[in-house]
């Protein structure tokens, strides 16, 4: 079974309605002639170019992605959202198994705190840039690690949620 919109309810801007439908139209041979027609791009472009967008770019058409996803007209449900989240957790997490297993031995609160900092700067940034920060999680000082949260540019630019990882650090 797949969930599908109902035909035209997101280009006329109402609120989106599922329905349950059977495949009776071949869904891999579908997908297997989209991909020929509009190509499978993993960064996002622009429908009427084909050119990459970029910060400062001029979109003439669409926003686009994926294998023809108008991001302008269809954005993403929450499960898609949810389904790219848990990937990049992923692939942040792997990129510490292999740089600084250790973190696995911490506690699942602090494990979250951990992919949550790798998630918003990218693991690689915090795993080269944050050594101070990083020695602090692996002897287990909380306060330590605290602190090098704070001095840092990072502390300034997130809000609350700079002191919610740092509050959830100290509690464990």
């Amino acid at each position: 079974m797949l969930s599908m919109l109902v035909a035209g309810s997101h280009f006329e801007g109402t609120t989106r309605k599922y329905s349950t439908m059977t495949d009776t139209f071949d869904m891999a041979a579908l997908v297997a002639q989209l991909t020929t027609d509009e190509k499978l791009m993993r960064f996002v472009y622009d429908d009427k170019t084909g050119m990459p967008i970029r910060a400062g770019s001029h979109v003439l058409g669409n926003p686009t992605v994926g294998i023809g996803r108008n991001l302008s007209g269809c954005g993403l449900s929450s499960d898609e959202a949810v389904m790219l989240c848990q990937n990049d957790i992923a692939r942040c997490a792997a990129y510490f198994d292999m740089s600084i297993p250790w973190w696995r031995t911490l506690s699942p609160v602090r494990q979250r705190q951990m992919l949550n900092l790798g998630f918003n700067m990218g693991p690689g940034k915090l795993v080269s840039d944050w050594p101070v920060f990083l020695h602090a999680m692996l002897v287990h000082d909380w306060p330590g690690a605290v602190d090098a949260l704070k001095n840092s540019a990072w502390w300034h630019q997130v809000g609350s949620r700079a002191t919610r990882v740092a509050a959830a650090i100290l509690a464990g």
